[in-house]
Protein backbone atom coordinates (compact mmCIF):
# COMPACT_ATOMS: atom_id res chain seq x y z
CA UNK A 1 0.00 0.00 0.00
CA UNK A 2 1.98 3.12 -0.93
CA UNK A 3 2.59 5.56 2.12
CA UNK A 4 2.04 9.76 2.22
CA UNK A 5 3.85 12.60 4.75
CA UNK A 6 0.65 13.64 5.47
CA UNK A 7 -0.34 13.60 9.17
CA UNK A 8 -4.41 13.11 9.47
CA UNK A 9 -4.55 11.75 13.10
CA UNK A 10 -3.67 12.65 16.55
CA UNK A 11 -1.61 8.86 16.54
CA UNK A 12 0.21 10.37 13.72
CA UNK A 13 0.95 13.02 15.20
CA UNK A 14 2.54 11.26 18.42
CA UNK A 15 4.44 8.97 16.39
CA UNK A 16 5.92 12.15 14.50
CA UNK A 17 6.76 14.05 17.66
CA UNK A 18 8.36 10.78 19.24
CA UNK A 19 10.57 9.47 16.12
CA UNK A 20 12.23 13.40 15.80
CA UNK A 21 12.66 12.64 19.58
CA UNK A 22 14.53 9.80 18.95
CA UNK A 23 16.48 11.10 16.28
CA UNK A 24 17.64 14.35 17.91
CA UNK A 25 18.72 12.34 21.21
CA UNK A 26 20.99 10.91 18.53
CA UNK A 27 24.65 12.08 18.92
CA UNK A 28 25.59 11.13 15.34
CA UNK A 29 22.59 13.39 13.89
CA UNK A 30 23.32 15.55 10.86
CA UNK A 31 24.00 19.31 12.13
CA UNK A 32 22.30 20.59 8.95
CA UNK A 33 19.20 18.80 9.63
CA UNK A 34 19.02 19.53 13.19
CA UNK A 35 18.97 23.49 12.35
CA UNK A 36 16.48 23.16 9.70
CA UNK A 37 13.91 21.06 12.52
CA UNK A 38 14.75 24.32 14.47
CA UNK A 39 13.56 26.74 11.80
CA UNK A 40 10.80 24.56 10.05
CA UNK A 41 9.06 22.36 12.40
CA UNK A 42 10.15 22.76 16.34
CA UNK A 43 7.37 25.93 16.85
CA UNK A 44 4.92 24.41 15.47
CA UNK A 45 5.31 20.74 17.52
CA UNK A 46 6.02 22.98 20.37
CA UNK A 47 2.51 24.60 19.95
CA UNK A 48 1.06 21.61 19.30
CA UNK A 49 1.75 19.87 22.58
CA UNK A 50 0.60 22.57 24.44
CA UNK A 51 -2.10 22.86 22.93
CA UNK A 52 -2.78 18.49 23.02
CA UNK A 53 -1.97 19.06 26.82
CA UNK A 54 -4.40 22.27 27.48
CA UNK A 55 -7.10 19.84 25.95
CA UNK A 56 -6.23 17.04 27.89
CA UNK A 57 -6.65 19.34 31.11
CA UNK A 58 -10.26 20.20 29.98
CA UNK A 59 -11.12 17.10 29.18
CA UNK A 60 -10.33 15.57 32.55
CA UNK A 61 -11.87 18.66 34.27
CA UNK A 62 -14.93 18.38 32.50
CA UNK A 63 -14.99 14.05 33.52
CA UNK A 64 -14.03 14.93 37.03
CA UNK A 65 -16.87 17.29 37.32
CA UNK A 66 -19.48 15.05 35.58
CA UNK A 67 -18.75 12.73 38.02
CA UNK A 68 -19.27 15.75 40.42
CA UNK A 69 -22.45 16.26 39.33
CA UNK A 70 -22.99 12.88 39.11
CA UNK A 71 -22.42 12.44 42.91
CA UNK A 72 -24.46 15.59 43.78
CA UNK A 73 -27.45 14.65 42.04
CA UNK A 74 -27.59 11.31 43.87
CA UNK A 75 -27.24 13.61 46.92
CA UNK A 76 -29.70 15.52 46.00
CA UNK A 77 -32.52 13.36 44.95
CA UNK A 78 -32.26 11.39 47.99
CA UNK A 79 -32.52 14.31 50.71
CA UNK A 80 -35.09 15.17 48.91
CA UNK A 81 -37.17 12.30 48.96
CA UNK A 82 -36.05 11.63 52.97
CA UNK A 83 -37.00 15.34 53.78
CA UNK A 84 -40.73 15.02 50.98
CA UNK A 85 -41.47 12.17 52.85
CA UNK A 86 -41.35 13.82 56.29
CA UNK A 87 -44.52 16.55 54.68
CA UNK A 88 -47.62 14.57 56.09
CA UNK A 89 -51.30 15.70 56.42
CA UNK A 90 -53.35 14.87 58.85
CA UNK A 91 -54.43 11.32 57.02
CA UNK A 92 -50.50 10.25 56.93
CA UNK A 93 -50.33 11.54 52.73
CA UNK A 94 -47.12 13.66 51.48
CA UNK A 95 -48.16 16.93 50.45
CA UNK A 96 -47.50 16.15 46.78
CA UNK A 97 -50.15 18.95 45.67
CA UNK A 98 -48.67 21.65 47.75
CA UNK A 99 -45.04 21.04 46.92
CA UNK A 100 -45.87 20.38 43.37
CA UNK A 101 -47.27 24.12 43.43
CA UNK A 102 -44.34 25.27 45.37
CA UNK A 103 -42.12 23.85 42.37
CA UNK A 104 -44.01 25.78 39.70
CA UNK A 105 -45.87 23.25 38.97
CA UNK A 106 -43.13 20.62 38.02
CA UNK A 107 -44.74 17.34 38.12
CA UNK A 108 -41.93 14.43 39.67
CA UNK A 109 -41.61 13.18 36.28
CA UNK A 110 -40.52 16.57 35.15
CA UNK A 111 -38.24 17.10 37.75
CA UNK A 112 -36.20 13.68 36.91
CA UNK A 113 -35.73 14.57 33.42
CA UNK A 114 -34.54 18.40 34.25
CA UNK A 115 -30.87 19.15 34.28
CA UNK A 116 -29.06 19.04 37.78
CA UNK A 117 -28.77 22.46 37.49
CA UNK A 118 -32.45 23.31 36.53
CA UNK A 119 -33.35 20.82 39.48
CA UNK A 120 -30.90 22.80 41.91
CA UNK A 121 -32.30 26.44 40.74
CA UNK A 122 -36.22 24.97 41.53
CA UNK A 123 -35.64 23.42 44.87
CA UNK A 124 -33.77 26.56 45.89
CA UNK A 125 -36.76 28.83 44.80
CA UNK A 126 -39.10 26.47 46.37
CA UNK A 127 -36.68 26.52 49.73
CA UNK A 128 -36.72 30.23 49.34
CA UNK A 129 -40.66 30.32 50.03
CA UNK A 130 -40.46 27.72 52.54
CA UNK A 131 -39.53 30.95 54.81
CA UNK A 132 -43.06 31.80 55.16
CA UNK A 133 -44.62 27.94 55.37
CA UNK A 134 -44.06 26.71 59.12
CA UNK A 135 -46.83 23.73 57.96
CA UNK A 136 -44.72 23.12 55.27
CA UNK A 137 -41.33 23.20 57.27
CA UNK A 138 -41.41 19.07 57.99
CA UNK A 139 -38.03 17.19 60.06
CA UNK A 140 -35.70 20.16 60.46
CA UNK A 141 -32.98 17.55 60.05
CA UNK A 142 -33.84 16.32 56.96
CA UNK A 143 -34.87 19.82 55.57
CA UNK A 144 -31.19 21.28 57.00
CA UNK A 145 -29.55 17.90 54.34
CA UNK A 146 -31.77 19.03 51.89
CA UNK A 147 -30.76 22.86 51.81
CA UNK A 148 -27.29 21.53 52.10
CA UNK A 149 -27.63 18.60 48.72
CA UNK A 150 -29.53 22.10 46.90
CA UNK A 151 -26.23 24.59 47.80
CA UNK A 152 -23.91 21.84 46.68
CA UNK A 153 -26.28 20.66 43.44
CA UNK A 154 -25.99 23.90 42.29
CA UNK A 155 -22.40 24.83 43.22
CA UNK A 156 -21.72 21.18 40.90
CA UNK A 157 -23.62 21.91 38.28
CA UNK A 158 -22.04 25.34 37.64
CA UNK A 159 -18.33 24.03 37.53
CA UNK A 160 -19.24 21.00 35.28
CA UNK A 161 -20.89 23.80 33.02
CA UNK A 162 -18.10 26.31 33.41
CA UNK A 163 -15.58 23.10 32.27
CA UNK A 164 -17.73 22.05 29.40
CA UNK A 165 -17.62 25.69 28.16
CA UNK A 166 -14.13 26.12 28.43
CA UNK A 167 -13.38 23.12 26.88
CA UNK A 168 -15.43 23.61 24.38
CA UNK A 169 -13.79 27.19 23.53
CA UNK A 170 -10.28 25.18 23.08
CA UNK A 171 -11.46 23.13 20.48
CA UNK A 172 -11.09 25.66 17.59
CA UNK A 173 -7.47 26.19 18.94
CA UNK A 174 -6.77 22.18 18.52
CA UNK A 175 -7.95 22.30 15.58
CA UNK A 176 -5.86 25.42 13.97
CA UNK A 177 -2.82 23.67 16.03
CA UNK A 178 -3.47 20.59 14.57
CA UNK A 179 -3.82 21.90 10.63
CA UNK A 180 -0.40 24.10 11.52
CA UNK A 181 1.62 21.19 12.79
CA UNK A 182 0.31 19.17 9.77
CA UNK A 183 1.75 22.31 7.37
CA UNK A 184 4.90 22.47 9.16
CA UNK A 185 5.58 18.67 8.71
CA UNK A 186 5.06 18.35 5.13
CA UNK A 187 7.69 21.85 4.93
CA UNK A 188 9.87 19.90 7.24
CA UNK A 189 9.63 16.80 4.88
CA UNK A 190 10.38 18.61 1.52
CA UNK A 191 13.71 20.21 3.35
CA UNK A 192 14.53 17.08 4.54
CA UNK A 193 14.62 15.66 1.04
CA UNK A 194 16.45 18.29 -0.52
CA UNK A 195 18.82 18.60 1.94
CA UNK A 196 19.55 14.81 2.54
CA UNK A 197 17.15 12.72 -0.18
CA UNK A 198 14.57 10.83 0.33
CA UNK A 199 15.82 8.02 1.84
CA UNK A 200 17.45 9.41 4.60
CA UNK A 201 14.55 11.38 5.26
CA UNK A 202 12.32 8.25 5.50
CA UNK A 203 15.08 6.91 8.19
CA UNK A 204 14.22 9.66 10.13
CA UNK A 205 10.77 10.70 9.75
CA UNK A 206 7.74 8.28 9.93
CA UNK A 207 5.36 7.07 6.85
CA UNK A 208 1.54 6.45 6.87
CA UNK A 209 -0.53 4.70 5.00
CA UNK A 210 -2.92 6.77 2.70
CA UNK A 211 -5.83 4.73 3.94
CA UNK A 212 -5.32 4.65 7.72
CA UNK A 213 -7.86 2.49 9.45
CA UNK A 214 -10.95 4.60 11.37
CA UNK A 215 -9.61 3.56 14.89
CA UNK A 216 -5.58 3.79 15.48
CA UNK A 217 -4.44 2.56 18.98
CA UNK A 218 -3.10 6.00 20.63
CA UNK A 219 0.77 6.10 21.00
CA UNK A 220 2.18 6.77 24.21
CA UNK A 221 2.05 10.87 24.22
CA UNK A 222 5.62 11.03 26.40
CA UNK A 223 8.44 11.13 24.42
CA UNK A 224 11.60 8.45 25.58
CA UNK A 225 13.34 10.20 29.17
CA UNK A 226 16.79 10.66 27.15
CA UNK A 227 14.93 12.95 24.68
CA UNK A 228 12.81 14.69 26.38
CA UNK A 229 15.23 17.43 26.96
CA UNK A 230 16.43 17.75 23.83
CA UNK A 231 12.68 18.57 22.46
CA UNK A 232 12.48 21.21 24.81
CA UNK A 233 15.61 22.57 24.30
CA UNK A 234 15.20 22.59 20.09
CA UNK A 235 12.13 24.12 20.98
CA UNK A 236 13.36 26.65 22.79
CA UNK A 237 16.01 27.77 20.77
CA UNK A 238 13.87 27.64 17.72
Amino acid sequence: MSTTQRATTYAHRGAILLAIAAWRADPTADPTLLETENLVFAPTRAAWSDAVATHDALRQAVRANHQESGKASEDLTRDHRAWRGSLRDAKGKVRTAELTMLLGGQSAGALAKASLGKRAMLFRRMLEQLSGRVDLQGDASLLAAFRASVVAAEEAATRYDASERAWKAHIPQMHAAASAFDQAYRRLVYAFQGIAGGDETWKILPRFRKSSPKRIAMLPTAVPSNATATLAESSTAA
